[in-house]
C-alpha cells in the first residue's frame, strides 16, 4: 500500500449543527436587512421630500454586502452535507464579492448624498453629529436655527 496516496474523509454535519449554524446565519440575514432597509428608507424620504434635517449614518450601509454572504452561509451550512467541495469554493468566491461590495456601496451613497446636500444648499451640522471610529452619523440641515435645535437635542440626549 502507498502511504503517498491522500485519502478524503468526508465527516458528516449532524443535523441539529447544520439547523443551528442555519439560524444563526439567517437571523444574522434578517437583521442586517431590517437594519439596511430601514436606514436607507429614512434617508431617501428624507431627501425627496426635502426634510429639514438629512441624518446620513454611512455605517448601515456596510450591511448591503453582508445581507447577500449571511444567506450564503446560510445555505452551505443548511446543505452542508448535500453540496460538493466545488460549489463550497464558489459560494466562497461569491461572499468574497459581496463583502468587496459591502466596503464600495457606503463610499457611493457618501457621495451621492454629498451631491444631494450641496445641490440643495443644505448645512452639515457638525455638533449635532457623531463620529466614533468607524461609525458615523451626519446630520444636515436647511438652516442654523435648524442645526442650534438639533445640537440641543444631541446635549440633551448625552446629558440623559
Amino acid at each position: 500500500m502507498n502511504s503517498n496516496k491522500l485519502i478524503r474523509v468526508k465527516s458528516e454535519v449532524s443535523l441539529t449543527k447544520r439547523v443551528l449554524g442555519s439560524l444563526f446565519f439567517l437571523s444574522l440575514a434578517m437583521i442586517s436587512l431590517i437594519i439596511f432597509c430601514y436606514t436607507l428608507y429614512h434617508l431617501i424620504e428624507s431627501m425627496i421630500n426635502h426634510q429639514p434635517v438629512i441624518v446620513f449614518s454611512q455605517s448601515p450601509m456596510y450591511f448591503l454586502g453582508c445581507i447577500p454572504v449571511m444567506f450564503i452561509g446560510f445555505f452551505v451550512v443548511l446543505f452542508s452535507n448535500k453540496i460538493n467541495f466545488s460549489s463550497k469554493v464558489f459560494s466562497i468566491k461569491i461572499a468574497g464579492f459581496f463583502l468587496v461590495i459591502s466596503f464600495i456601496f457606503p463610499q457611493i451613497m457618501d457621495y451621492i448624498v454629498s451631491s444631494y446636500i450641496k445641490d440643495n444648499h443644505y448645512l452639515y451640522c457638525k455638533k449635532a453629529s457623531e463620529h466614533r471610529a468607524r461609525y458615523s452619523k451626519k446630520i444636515y440641515t436647511i438652516d442654523k436655527q435648524v442645526c442650534e435645535s438639533e445640537i440641543e437635542k444631541r446635549i440633551k440626549r448625552i446629558e440623559g
